[in-house]
């Protein structure tokens, strides 16, 4: 009896072993394509906030458009489109907060 518990023992230890082998190993994956996407992408992870290479923030200010400069180029339907369409998808979000 005790052979047969001995030997159900060692094969659960055996596959607890092969799981955190395989879990080691998807670690290692996810830590080499995190690596490779921020190679990519140009930034960094630091603690739980993203960081852009400079290069990327100098070429988002570049091609900001300001409120002023938005509201001259734009459309006629786009400025009289915009307050209903900013309204809809904000109210459900203020809402959702509160609840």
């Amino acid at each position: 009896m005790t052979d047969t518990i001995n030997k159900t023992s060692e094969i659960m230890n055996e596959k607890i072993r092969q799981i955190l082998a395989q879990i080691t190993q998807l670690e290692d994956d996810l830590q080499k394509l995190i690596h490779e996407q921020q190679v990519e992408f140009n930034y960094h992870l630091e603690a739980t906030k993203v960081s852009f290479e400079k290069n990327i923030r100098d070429a988002q200010r570049r091609l900001k458009i300001g409120l002023f400069r938005f509201i001259r180029n734009s459309q006629p339907r786009n400025l009289v489109t915009a307050p209903f369409i900013y309204s809809v998808t904000t109210v459900p979000l203020t809402k959702h907060k509160q609840a």
